[in-house]
C-alpha cells in the first residue's frame, strides 16, 4: 500500500474519492486498481456515515438561562448573581436581555456567542411589545468580555449599540440600561452601567 492510499483511508471516504478520481485522470488502465479504489470508496462511504449520524445526535446542552436558573421570575439581586456564575462559567461573551418592573426580572433572554462578540437572540424591534406585555417598564442588558481579568469598560461597540437600542425604545415608555458584566480580583461579579 503506498504512502497515498494510507492517507486517503486514514481521510475517510473524500480522501478515496480523491485518490480514485486522480488514478482515472492520470490513466490507470489496470481495472483490478480502479475496481479497488471504488470499493473502498463506497465501503467508506458507507461505514462513516453511521459515525457522522451519532456525532450529530450527541446530547446538546440545554440553553444557558435554563441551565443557570433564570427562566423564572426573581428578583433582580438573585438574577444577577445566577446571570453573573453562569457568564464566568461558559469562558465566551454572553448576552442577557433582562425585562424588569422595580425589584424583580420577569423574563429574560439570553445569547451565548464566541471569544469575541455576542448580539441578543430576539428581535429588539419587538423589545417593547415584550416589556408591555409582561408588565415591564425597563429593559437591562448585560453583557461580558471573557478571558480578561479586570475589564471594566464598555468597548466602542458596546456604546453605539447602547445608543442603538435606546434610540430604538425612545417614546415607548421603556427605559434601556446596558451593564458590562466582569470578574474582580477577589473573583465576583462586578457591574457598571454605561451609556
Amino acid at each position: 500500500m503506498t504512502v497515498l492510499e494510507r492517507r486517503a483511508r486514514r481521510s475517510g471516504g473524500a480522501g478515496l474519492g480523491l485518490l480514485l478520481l486522480a488514478g482515472l485522470a492520470v490513466g490507470v488502465r489496470e481495472p483490478e486498481v480502479v475496481l479497488g479504489l471504488g470499493a473502498l470508496l463506497v465501503l467508506a462511504l458507507l461505514l462513516g456515515g453511521g459515525e457522522r449520524k451519532k456525532k450529530r445526535r450527541g446530547k446538546r446542552r440545554a440553553p444557558f438561562k435554563r441551565r443557570h436558573g433564570l427562566t423564572r421570575r426573581q428578583p433582580l439581586a438573585e438574577f444577577e448573581e445566577r446571570m453573573a456564575a453562569g457568564m464566568f462559567e461558559e469562558g465566551r461573551e454572553v448576552y442577557v436581555t433582562a425585562f424588569c418592573n422595580d425589584e424583580e426580572v420577569l423574563r429574560c433572554t439570553a445569547n451565548v456567542g464566541n471569544y469575541a462578540s455576542c448580539r441578543p437572540t430576539d428581535d429588539v424591534l419587538r423589545w417593547a411589545d415584550h416589556a408591555h406585555r409582561v408588565g415591564a417598564h425597563r429593559i437591562r442588558q448585560y453583557h461580558n468580555h471573557p478571558d480578561v481579568l479586570l475589564r471594566s469598560l464598555p468597548s466602542r461597540q458596546d456604546r453605539r449599540s447602547h445608543a442603538a437600542l435606546t434610540e430604538l425604545l425612545d417614546g415607548t415608555g421603556i427605559t434601556l440600561e446596558s451593564w458590562l458584566v466582569w470578574r474582580s480580583w477577589l473573583g465576583r461579579a462586578r457591574f457598571r452601567r454605561y451609556e
